[in-house]
């Protein structure tokens, strides 16, 4: 009887063995160098242009029109310029990219917010950047002319302006904001100094 539950035993063990060597995972095969090498995990889409739905600051914060100046009364703007190098809007939006970019950079004033003076846009060739005047403190003249030189430094960032936004903008800078027809991709420039010709 001692040995039949000795084979017995032995039985359930080998069964159990087997068993657990199922449930365990093959070793995984050498690799061959014939093999194709494996391929690179997807890469993680870019982060894109922050999406802009209102004014950051609200029209009520930038202070009424009347304090806005004359455009022959002022020449410069916010901050003394720190950086010495400017540069033409058009090359800096081709280096940067995606990529925020502390800049000075020259342009013809193109636009500016007939309400307060609180931004303007200016064009280099076929690019064009609006400049946001909240951070720096300052407002532009309502009636600078389009075609005046304008030099301004900030931080110079793509961004996607909502259709609700550009119609507001739109509305803001003379024109008819049922022409918006969706949204509008922009490079934004918060600038910390500004000079007009």
């Amino acid at each position: 009887m001692k040995r039949f539950s000795t084979l017995v035993l032995g039985a359930w063990l080998v069964a159990g063995t087997a068993l657990i060597g199922c449930n365990t995972p093959a070793p995984a095969p050498e690799k061959d160098a014939t093999q194709p090498p494996a391929e690179p995990a997807a890469a993680q889409p870019a982060k894109g242009p922050e999406v802009v739905d209102a004014c950051p600051h609200g029209h009520d914060a930038c202070g009424d029109a009347a304090a806005t100046p004359a455009a022959s009364d002022q020449k410069h703007f916010g901050k003394p310029f720190a950086l010495s190098e400017t540069k033409d809007l058009a090359a800096v939006a081709r280096e940067m990219g995606d990529e925020p970019a502390v800049v000075k950079v020259r342009g013809k004033v193109d636009k500016v917010c007939k309400k307060k003076g609180c931004w303007m846009t200016i064009r280099d060739g076929d690019v064009e950047a609006r400049i946001v005047t909240y951070e720096g403190g300052f407002f532009f003249p309502t009636d600078a002319a389009k075609g005046r030189e304008a030099v301004v430094e900030g931080r110079l960032e793509p961004k996607i302006v909502t259709k609700k936004f550009a119609r507001h903008l739109a509305q803001d800078g003379g024109e008819d904001p049922e022409k918006v027809d969706g949204p509008q991709r922009e490079l934004h420039l918060y600038a910390s100094a500004a000079a007009l010709d």
